[in-house]
């Protein structure tokens, strides 16, 4: 079992059954809010014994994972002290809710 760890806070963000599973929420999360979302994320097997081993934390992860070294998010800039917490930022943020910026019923422009 591969799971997904934020080293700062110690919290589990998943488990996963195979690498490329966990790599992909590296790539996804890092695309939707940017590379500073994953870099403090580490990525642990756990074999059916109960051994763990490291795979790869922080900056390993994410060139394991093929996130560019300057990635875009595509949920538009966060102001500068919520960068390295977009969970804060998308709660302190205002949403637009007028139907002209929602062009993807799952995604909401935050408005600045």
């Amino acid at each position: 079992m591969f799971e997904l760890w934020d080293l700062e806070t110690a919290n589990a963000i998943g488990e996963y059954q195979t690498l490329e599973d966990a790599l992909m929420n590296v790539r996804m999360t890092a695309r939707l809010y940017g590379r500073p979302a994953v870099i403090t994320w580490g990525l642990l097997f756990e074999s059916e014994n109960g051994e763990t081993t490291r795979i790869a934390i922080r900056e390993d992860l994410s060139r394991l994972a093929g996130v560019p070294e300057r990635v875009v998010s595509r949920r538009g800039p966060m102001h500068k002290s919520d960068t390295r917490n977009p969970a804060s930022a998308l709660l302190n943020a205002r949403v637009s809710m007028n139907p002209a910026h929602v062009k993807d019923p799952l995604t909401l422009r935050l408005v600045t």
